[in-house]
């Protein structure tokens, strides 16, 4: 299941560059093709406001896909440090098991680790 996970957020992370990557084309590619058409075919202030319009709407598309890299990168931490986590976990838990006349102070050591996995477990869920 940690393996599932890891794969989805990585997989949605992908997705949001993928989205990032059509904003920036537009932004760079379309919108200064269709701004040119527009000032080759109409003239006057009309079309200049249009223009200028246009062009806050590319920077906006441009923002949002910086915007959107960012939180891609963010998921793809957090997906890697949940990962991490839950790896440990199961190691820990794989060597309590094997060595369970562990002293008090490890046990206790370990409930608080797998309360604290618990926490990022519900933090995890809460994302949906």
């Amino acid at each position: 299941k940690i393996e599932i996970n890891f794969q989805n957020a990585r997989s949605k992370a992908r997705e949001l560059n993928e989205v990032a990557d059509r904003l920036e084309s537009l932004a760079n590619t379309s919108f200064p093709e269709d701004i040119q058409n527009v000032l080759n075919t109409w003239k006057g202030e009309n079309a200049q406001i249009l223009c200028g319009k246009m062009e806050k709407l590319g920077d906006k598309l441009k923002s949002n896909a910086k915007k959107a890299r960012r939180t891609a990168n963010s998921i793809n931490g957090i997906a890697q440090n949940l990962y991490y986590a839950e790896q440990q976990l199961q190691s820990l838990i794989i060597k309590y098991r094997e060595d369970n006349h562990g002293n008090s102070r490890n046990r206790q050591f370990f409930i608080g680790f797998i309360h604290i996995c618990g926490f990022c477990r519900r933090l995890q869920g809460s994302g949906k």
